[in-house]
């Protein structure tokens, strides 16, 4: 049975699906069920049976396994499938990878879901945050390379957003509700007489009274310029799809109040793609909205069949960069076992642990250049001396694999992310931290964390350290240990 890939494109009011096989597309579909069906219900029941008869249905069809599924847009937000927390902008597409959550839905499917974040835009006028969820992939879906030069990207759909990219990274948004706020009109309000209703690949627009409608929204606002059309239509005579076409301009002219402040002279590119209704009146309306001539020549429009491809191909380039970064952090995970296995086999071999303690580095270099000539293979740099941690970096560099470099006196944290930061290959502190011992653990570090009583040396085993450090020894001496450590059934390891 052949093994697929299943890409899907969440929306407001529709969910794509995509079947690709070695990247190519084997076929796609939709179903007319979105993030809007689970708000108005209050959950997200028909949503999820959705997803799960089309995966069965497109399986059944193609005589095909799904393994692999990933997932974009309103499906990662909390009227979709599952919520996926916005990462914060400025965001570019390894982040996006990076940041993506997998989570196994088992109503829908026992095959793991990759859900892509969306990106939050924060601001402290609250009328200028904003967000994305799926245009984002869009986005990075149509960008041919990371331009350096300032891009902008006009989304139209249920939601109107207007795009910033600056050197690969979406930098600002901004959103409407023109899309839903179209389909009210035309269906639940005194227009419904007045206007044709446009259909997914649009209509036929009446440029003249685009531009009318515009105009009307820009003098007297968008809720009289609606009405507009109806008077015209009474009093003038125009058509519904006349009519249609002035609530387009009135409602592109709204729009365009949100996105002008984004229109600066040193973008380089303006790329509208989406919704073809819109995309025309605003094509229409370019020459009202004094943008800026550079912009007007470097004019790119994605239709709509196009655009619809547009989450595809940038899910599948997230896919990729996530395949990438997984080989990579396999190769890193399995470099800090190599090196913490190196690490304790030198411990093992020599027994001894040298300590720099209060030397500059002129002083400290030569010293471990003699440790390691006479047989040692692990030295400690105490934290407390100069430079300490830029020591480490340096000493690391040079003795990379041959002399491992460690961090002493690590009493906290934020001294023990720093000595990682720094390149420390073990940790050797003065107390039993507990924080300490677990940020080594998840960095696959040695820790030898210091212990005074039968009480710390337990709590430090049973936190899973392989080694403890007797500290002050020379008060007690390791003698009133021996009862305890022959009792314990771990092997326990002492310096």
């Amino acid at each position: 049975m052949r093994k697929c890939m299943l890409l899907l494109d969440g929306g407001t009011t529709n969910t794509r699906f995509t079947l690709v096989e070695n990247g190519r597309i084997l076929a796609q579909s939709q179903c007319r069920v979105g993030a809007a069906d689970a708000a108005h219900e209050g959950k997200n029941s028909l949503l999820r049976e959705a997803v799960r008869r089309e995966m069965n249905a497109l399986q059944s069809r193609w005589n095909c396994s799904i393994v692999e599924i990933y997932a974009a847009g309103m499906i990662t937000s909390d009227t979709g499938l599952c919520e996926v927390k916005h990462i914060a902008a400025p965001a570019n597409l390894p982040q996006l990878a990076a940041n993506a959550q997998v989570r196994v839905l088992p109503e829908i499917s026992n095959v793991p879901f990759c859900f892509v974040p969306g990106i939050r835009f924060e601001s402290d006028d609250p009328n200028d945050a904003d967000m994305l969820r799926g245009e984002e992939v869009e986005v990075f879906g149509a960008m041919d390379s990371e331009d350096e030069e300032k891009q902008l990207f006009v989304h139209f759909g249920s939601h109107n957003k207007i795009i910033c990219v600056e050197n690969g990274s979406i930098t600002r948004a901004a959103t409407t509700l023109s899309g839903e706020l179209l389909w009210a009109v035309c269906n639940h309000t005194i227009l419904k007489s007045s206007v044709t209703l446009p259909g997914s690949n649009g209509c036929e627009m009446d440029a003249p009274n685009v531009q009318q409608g515009f105009r009307a929204a820009e003098q007297y606002g968008l809720s009289r310029a609606l009405f507009c059309a109806r008077v015209r239509q009474k009093t003038d005579g125009i058509t519904r799809r006349q009519a249609l076409s002035h609530v387009l301009g009135a409602l592109t002219c709204a729009d365009w109040q949100t996105f002008r402040r984004f229109f600066a002279p040193e973008c380089g590119e303006l790329v509208l793609y989406g919704r073809k209704v819109f995309a025309d009146a605003f094509l229409i309306c370019l020459p009202l909205m004094g943008i800026p001539s550079r912009l007007r020549q470097n004019l790119r429009v994605i239709s709509y069949e196009e655009s619809c491809g547009l989450s595809v191909t940038g899910l599948l380039k997230i896919r990729r960069l996530r395949v990438r970064l997984l080989q990579i952090a396999k190769r890193l995970v399995l470099h800090l076992k190599e090196e913490l296995m190196s690490t304790r086999d030198a411990l093992r071999e020599t027994g001894t642990i040298a300590i720099l303690r209060g030397r500059p580095y002129e002083q400290a270099a030569p010293l471990v250049q003699a440790l390691y000539a006479g047989g040692i293979r692990l030295a400690e740099v105490t934290v407390d001396s100069p430079d300490a941690f830029e020591m480490i970096t340096k000493l690391r560099k040079i003795w990379d694999g041959k002399l491992y470099i460690g961090a002493g006196t690590i009493t906290d944290e934020d001294r023990c992310a720093r000595a990682l930061e720094a390149g420390a290959q073990f940790v050797v502190a003065p107390n039993y931290h507990p924080g300490v011992v677990s940020l080594c653990q998840k960095n696959s570090i040695l820790a030898f964390p210091g212990v005074f009583t039968p009480s710390e040396i337990q709590a430090a085993l049973a936190q899973g350290c392989e080694y403890v450090k007797l500290f002050p020894a020379g008060r007690l001496g390791p003698d009133t240990f021996v009862t305890f450590s022959h009792r314990s059934e771990k092997r326990r390891s002492w310096r």
